[in-house]
Parts: structure tokens; sequence; C-alpha cells
């Protein structure tokens, strides 16, 4: 189990093996408190999310033989949970649709290549936490950048894709 742990928050991490949310980290514009919240609320959504889904894809997608469907089903509860979540937690609708995709794709990548329920639940924790502690990362660079920046040197907005590009091939 610690494995799948490790795989999924360093290894596989879902920014740096497949992508996901890295335009959302360049735009990440929130100050600490709702950074918290929201990271809180992505993660209890998630993993709701996966819960049902593969309850879904277990005992009812896969006895009839349409189990290829179940993105579609993934959306429709995506979007009521979003939705229930957005009323219950009163945070108001999501700025921009950018915030949806790292928790959708979290989902797809936890159902596609978990082997259990638990395991499907660890590697969509993993992949919201390592997204969460990439982006604390970028922040702290994005502000260490800017105590150091003459007015006629680089944009803050270039050495973090310096930086990026620095992590990306240390892994």
């Amino acid at each position: 189990m610690m494995e799948t742990v490790f795989y999924y928050f360093f290894g596989a991490s879902v920014i740096m093996y497949y992508g996901i949310g890295i335009n959302r980290l360049l735009t990440f514009k929130k100050d600490v408190k709702s950074f918290f919240t929201g990271a809180a609320k992505t993660l209890i959504l998630t993993l709701t999310n996966i819960a049902i889904n593969w309850v879904l894809i277990r005992f009812i997608l896969s006895p009839l033989n349409i189990s290829e469907i179940f993105p579609v089903f993934a959306i429709i509860i995506f979007s009521f949970l979003s939705f229930l979540s957005q009323l219950v937690y009163k945070t108001g609708i999501m700025e921009i649709t950018e915030d949806y995709a790292v928790p959708f794709l979290s989902i797809i990548l936890a159902l596609c290549e978990g082997y259990s329920f638990l395991s499907s639940i660890i590697i969509g924790f993993c992949c919201i936490t390592a997204f969460y502690c990439f982006v604390l990362l970028i922040i702290s660079l994005r502000h260490r950048f800017q105590l150091y920046i003459r007015e006629d040197g680089f944009k803050s907005f270039s050495f973090i894709l310096i930086s990026l590009a620095v992590v990306f091939i240390a892994f």
C-alpha cells in the first residue's frame, strides 16, 4: 500500500507524469485561507466521487458489461456533487472551468488504475494532495522571485516556467 502512495505522490504525480493541472498552477491566485478551503473541498469532492463511481462500476456497470461508459456517469455524478457542494459550503461558483479539471481527471485516473476500492481512494487522495503540495511550491517560488526582480528584468512568470522546467528535468 505504501508503494502506491509513494508512486502516485512522487513518481507518477498527476502533474509530473500526466500533466494534469499545469495550466492551473501558473494562474493560481488565491490567498492562504481560500487555498486550504479549496483544497479540502476538492479532496472531499474527489474522494466522494471515487467512492460512488467505484460502487456504480463494480455492482451495476460491470455485471451489465457496459463498464466502458463509466466516464459518462462520472461526469454526471461529478457535476451533481460539485453543484451540491457549492450549495453546502456556500463557496460560490468556481471561478473558471480549470477548477474542475484536476478533480475530475484524478477521479478518472483513480478509477482506471485502482484495482480495489481502497487503492482507488488512495490514488485519488495522493493525486489531489500532490497537486496542492505542488501549488504551494509554485506560490512560494512566485513570492520568492518577486522579491529579487528588478523592474526592467525578467517577470516572475518567466522564472516560474524556468523553475518548472528544472523540476520536470529532475524527475
